[in-house]
């Protein structure tokens, strides 16, 4: 839901009903021994999160636009039921698992905390040319918390991200050339994930770049996107991943039901 306050300023709120279920698995052993542990947990989760937002948008010159947002995400608690099975297990010289004995546990009325998350973000630009704008995003992760989770050496501390990118179209109404009315894309970013693992924090990064191909009569798009990116480290003997991404997506903005008077 959204409410124009005035011609320049929006404000928004949208609600999400989460649900769905998880089953995790955990065998734990000593190298000198054949016989380990092995937890598995099922679990269900349900609840409400919410998110507010604001837009303010201004001309500060004939061609040159100004756009400021802001988002709140507030802490959510999530309702979990499941199960618990701990489970001793005998362990073979190939591997394979075999149980001894079972317990199982209700787990009823757990609670799982997601952190708070605030995002701001400006950006200048020229309507249909050109674009440019930076966002940071705060989040609260050493308030989350899962009762069902054994993080071990894994420490969670809050995160942020930070983000530049743009866009430019070189004749967006161009009669002559396809690639003229193309939206040329550009971004990179900048992540303090919020996760410390054996004193390390693990920090992610990346660059991207994008074409977005016109389709229709107007301004639909198909967009085509890469990412180059990096993430963890080396020391402590962790590992660090170097990742590559592809995104497509397909953007509609073109009139699709229109009164005609004469056919």
């Amino acid at each position: 839901m959204a409410y124009q306050v005035t011609p320049n300023f929006n404000l928004g709120i949208d609600a999400n009903y989460n649900f769905g279920n998880v089953e995790r698995t955990t065998i734990v052993s000593e190298d000198d021994l054949l016989l380990g542990i092995r937890e598995n947990i099922k679990s269900d989760l349900l609840g409400f999160n919410f998110n507010f937002g604001a837009e303010y948008k201004t001309l500060i010159s004939e061609d040159l636009q100004l756009t400021t947002t802001a988002t709140y995400s507030p802490a959510t608690k999530f309702k979990v039921q499941g199960v618990r099975n701990i489970t001793s297990v005998l362990i073979s010289a190939t591997g394979a698992v075999v149980p001894v004995d079972d317990r199982e546990q209700i787990l009823e009325d757990v609670e799982v905390n997601f952190p708070s998350q605030i995002t701001i973000g400006a950006g200048l630009g020229s309507p249909k040319k050109w674009f440019i704008s930076g966002q940071y995003t705060s989040t609260k992760t050493s308030n989350y918390n899962d009762p069902t989770l054994n993080f071990g050496t894994v420490e969670f501390v809050d995160s942020n991200k930070y983000r530049i990118g743009g866009f430019f179209i070189p004749r967006y109404n161009s009669l002559t050339s396809y690639w003229h009315r193309a939206v040329y894309r550009l971004g990179v970013r900048y992540e303090e994930t919020g996760i410390n693992l054996r004193g390390e924090n693990i920090n992610e990064y990346g660059i991207s770049f994008g074409v977005g191909l016109p389709v229709g009569r107007l301004f639909s798009n198909i967009n085509i996107g890469f990412e180059l990116g990096s993430k963890g480290t080396t020391s402590q003997g962790l590992v660090k991943e170097n990742f590559f991404n592809t995104f497509i997506s397909l953007s509609l903005n073109d009139r699709w039901f229109e009164k005609r008077y004469i056919d």
